[in-house]
């Protein structure tokens, strides 16, 4: 996997993620990560996160990021095992630069089932599950004034 590379302009291009993820950093310091609808393998989704600490969590910047979950197949055991890792790998980042994580889910039970999760096991960041997706950007965005001591403009 490549450095980004710097235009004549400064500009970062950053290569796209693997295993079929969009992301969104036309809002940066909030960036919205959308899965694909079908289920990656897991070597695809060990790609992606690492792309994802390698882009996102570890840069050395505050950020937030909203989770598109909306129309995504469930996560088997052996992906979220590969998150819980990763999670714990880059705690220490997160815990630093990471003002929250929003997921949007379509399904209401999804919300209440996640929102439980998150009574039950902490990740080093705040994290809030929404309907819809300018509920998450607007959380991300309010959380990233609040964990900067509001020196981070909205940009988009």
């Amino acid at each position: 996997m490549g450095s980004p590379a710097v235009d004549s302009e400064f500009r970062i291009h950053i290569p796209a993620p693997p295993g079929g993820v969009r992301t969104d950093f036309s809002t940066w310091p909030v960036s919205v990560i959308t899965p694909p609808a079908n289920v990656m393998s897991d070597a695809d989704y060990r790609a992606y996160l690492d792309w994802s600490r390698r882009y996102i969590v570890c840069v050395g910047r505050p950020y937030a990021m909203v989770l598109d979950t909306r129309n995504v197949a469930p996560v088997p055991a052996t992906q979220r095992k590969i998150l819980a890792d990763h999670m714990a790998s880059t705690r220490e980042y997160s815990a630093r630069y990471c003002a929250g994580v929003a997921m949007i889910y379509d399904s209401i039970v999804m919300r209440g089932v996640m929102t439980a999760i998150f009574w039950l096991v902490s990740p080093a960041y705040p994290t809030a599950v929404f309907a819809s997706l300018d509920q998450g950007k607007d959380w991300c965005q309010t959380q990233l004034e609040v964990f900067t001591g509001g020196l981070t403009r909205r940009v988009g």
